[in-house]
């Protein structure tokens, strides 16, 4: 067997250049997390949700989802996903199989600007040599691919009742 020595030191250093933009954005996006609930923009989207018609809920999910991500980072869960399961499970939908479709969802923002939290991650790791741009560009036929299996999870969660198991 052939050992290699690391150089610790080098790794270090390589490791907090690469993650101190993204806890920088995640500190950000923490603060305006807390701002929106303090002014009360977080509960007038949530009232929003909870009170708006099925259809358009429909209409704008696949919309709405990723951009939240893109903005909000994880933080779109928690400002759009809590009052999105209620209102969903309130009018009889299984929310175990809608959480499967917002959990394909909702990584798909994390490509998106401005945060762009993880595909500024995978861009660099895989050292991607074009621009960011083209880099969505590359994006866009399995983005619609997971986009249709999430509404469609979404959308007949309840036919899908049989994918969980009871015991």
């Amino acid at each position: 067997m052939n050992f290699k020595r690391v150089n610790i030191l080098k790794v270090s250093k390589e490791t907090v250049a690469q993650l101190t933009p993204l806890i920088a954005t995640t500190a950000v996006v923490g603060m305006l997390i807390q701002v929106m609930s303090f002014n009360g923009v977080k509960g007038l989207i949530s009232m929003w949700i909870v009170t708006a018609p099925l259809a358009i809920v429909w209409i704008l999910l696949p919309f709405i989802i990723p951009i939240s991500e893109g903005l909000l980072t994880y933080g779109g869960a928690m400002v759009i996903g809590i009052p999105l399961i209620w209102m969903l499970n309130s009018n009889g939908i299984n929310p175990v199989i809608v959480l499967a479709g917002l959990s394909l969802l909702w990584p798909l923002g994390d490509g998106l600007p401005p945060t762009a939290l993880i595909g500024r991650l995978t861009v660099s790791t895989v050292g991607y040599k074009g621009s960011y741009g083209s880099f969505l560009k590359e994006c866009v036929v399995p983005w619609i691919a997971i986009t249709a299996v999430a509404m469609i999870l979404i959308i007949f969660a309840n036919k899908f009742n049989f994918l969980m198991m009871v015991g």
